[in-house]
């Protein structure tokens, strides 16, 4: 038997991580209540519950995945934001490495990471798995300091195997209305509204992005494909589009999917300093070689979030002027 738990899949990686099992009819362990993640009394109390019952009949033929897709950080988030955070995600990890002492299953922890987060400072025209680490602001330290946290579960538990995924810039449906980051949301938002689009930064400035949902089987790949490696039991991987676009191109790309032109609005905020101009990912993992893992196409990628965040305004009884929506002509990426 094999057991997964998701957590945060109320975000837009897992949410598409939990999609991506239910799509291939794997059971995905469902919590009694959603944990109150600014209430931490509360919240260790709920984790430690929902802990004792993800464990609970689990033997030594059994396995267990543990995705961490959590929280709500960005690139200009505070340090008494991230503090929180950071305390959240050590009770989590304070209680499943007591849990660990006592059972006799083996699995994996995948954490999600960010790659821009923690490459910001990186100089490199390429990054890989081999760059240099380096973090300009409290979200990047923040990020560290977790990776560094489950690398320390795994040197001194062999019970669980750490996969950290660092990811590129992802986009797709789920992507929170209130959270301040989301460039490739907010422009089709923006389009879908009518409304002119806020760029903060130079159009030539260019990110790697990757679908959401492509992101997540890829995340699974990395957990399942590792788990049962010999001698390493931490390993991250760089997970990424590998293509990097500018701004100038998704505005290109969405003026043909819609065939209106998109007004824009340009200036700068106290964050523009935060993002490089310039942002290349490519791994040097050898894990998935052989593998035919989709990744798919910029026009596709946008062709669906068009798709679904029109229903999606369509069903909270907002107008959107969709008429001009073309099918797309793609490849897979």
């Amino acid at each position: 038997m094999k057991r997964i738990w998701i957590l945060g899949t109320g975000g837009m990686l897992g949410s598409a991580l939990r999609r991506s099992f239910r799509s291939r009819n794997i059971p995905v362990f469902e919590v009694s209540e959603s944990f109150e993640w600014l209430n931490l009394e509360r919240l260790r109390t709920q984790l430690k519950v929902t802990t004792e019952r993800f464990f609970l009949g689990l033997t030594s033929d059994d396995s267990w995945e543990i995705y961490w897709a959590c929280g709500v950080g960005t690139m200009g988030s505070s340090a008494k934001a991230m503090s929180v955070e950071n305390k959240c995600f050590m009770i989590f990890l304070d209680i499943v490495k007591a849990k660990l002492v006592n059972t006799e299953s083996v699995g994996v922890i995948a954490f999600a990471s960010s790659a821009g987060a923690l490459y910001a400072g990186c100089l490199d025209f390429e990054i890989t798995e081999e760059s240099t680490v380096s973090v300009i602001n409290e979200y990047g330290s923040s990020k560290l300091f977790q990776e560094r946290q489950l690398e320390k579960l795994a040197s001194e538990c062999n019970k669980v195997k750490i996969r950290i995924a660092r990811f590129s810039t992802l986009y797709g449906p789920g992507q929170g209305f209130g959270k301040s980051q989301g460039l490739i949301s907010h422009i089709v938002r923006s389009v879908l509204r009518n409304h002119p689009v806020k760029i903060f930064v130079p159009l030539s400035t260019t990110r790697d992005y990757l679908f959401v949902d492509d992101a997540a089987m890829h995340f699974i790949h990395f957990a399942l494909e590792t788990k049962k490696s010999e001698g390493q039991f931490s390993m991250i991987k760089i997970i990424a589009f590998e293509r990097s676009i500018s701004i100038a191109e998704i505005l290109s790309t969405l003026n043909r999917l819609t065939k209106k032109r998109i007004g824009v609005l340009c200036s700068r905020s106290d964050l523009t300093h935060l993002y490089a101009s310039r942002v290349s990912y490519r791994s040097k993992s050898s894990f998935d070689n052989g593998t035919n893992l989709r990744r798919r196409s910029l026009i596709e990628g946008f062709h669906t979030l068009l798709e679904i965040e029109r229903q999606h305004y369509l069903r909270k009884g907002c107008v959107v002027r969709t008429e001009y929506l073309s099918k797309p002509r793609w490849t897979a990426g």
